[in-house]
């Protein structure tokens, strides 16, 4: 479950290294060659199971929510590749979250939600926003 543990904004850099996890939000991840898809919304490393998620939010239009969904995780793949090879992790998860203007979320967003152990409960909150 990778939410259980809440890092504060006010966090200094020095505290954060020592917490399991780490996150990363707006920000380039620099690599050793140049990929131009290296800026997801969201990077969490979870240092003790040498994971990482990069998470990347969209919201299309409601005609091309299942081309959103594939092109997401084709923008990132050669990302993933590179830093899962670098920063000498198990595994990198693509996690793109999708939602139309008007609140209709495929129904992956469940599962994805899942994976970040987050409850389903979730989905109806964000719908509601």
């Amino acid at each position: 479950m990778i939410f259980q543990e809440k890092i504060s904004l006010t966090t200094s850099i020095r505290q954060r290294q020592l917490l399991r996890i780490i996150t990363y939000w707006d920000r380039s991840i620099l690599t050793d060659r140049h990929i131009p898809a290296n800026r997801p919304d969201i990077t969490l490393l979870d240092k003790r199971n040498r994971e990482a998620y990069l998470i990347d939010v969209t919201v299309p239009d409601n005609n091309n929510m299942q081309e959103t969904i594939q092109s997401e995780v084709l923008e990132y793949t050669e990302l993933s590749d590179e830093i899962k090879e670098q920063w000498q992790l198990n595994k990198v998860t693509v996690v793109p979250i999708i939602m139309s203007t008007p609140g209709i979320i495929p129904y992956s967003l469940v599962k994805i939600l899942t994976t970040l152990g987050l409850t389903k409960h979730l989905v109806a909150e964000i719908q509601s926003q």
